[in-house]
C-alpha cells in the first residue's frame, strides 16, 4: 500500500515543484507571479514542511513587491500596447 502515497508524494513534489520554477519565472518577466508561487506553495505544502512555512511569507511579501511603482507595467514607458 506505499506505493500509490509515493506515487502521489512524487507527482505532487513534481507539480509543486515546476510550478514553483515557472512562478520564478514569472517574477522576473513581471507576469502572474503572484497567483503562481503560493499556488505551488500550496501544492508542496501537502508534502513538505518547509513549504508550508514559506506560504504564509510568499502572502505577505508578493502583494508588497506587485505594490512598488517600478515593478507596474504600466510605468515602464516600453511597455506600451500598440
Amino acid at each position: 500500500m506505499t506505493a500509490p502515497r509515493e506515487l502521489k508524494h512524487s507527482v505532487s513534489l513534481l507539480v509543486g515543484g515546476t510550478m514553483l520554477a515557472i512562478g520564478l519565472t514569472l517574477l522576473a518577466l513581471l507576469g502572474l507571479a503572484a497567483v503562481v508561487i503560493p499556488a505551488a506553495l500550496g501544492i508542496l505544502a501537502m508534502e513538505l514542511k518547509r513549504a508550508r512555512e514559506w506560504l504564509p511569507k510568499a502572502h505577505r511579501f508578493l502583494p508588497r513587491l506587485f505594490a512598488r511603482n517600478d515593478l507596474k507595467p504600466e510605468a515602464n514607458p516600453g511597455n506600451e500596447c500598440v
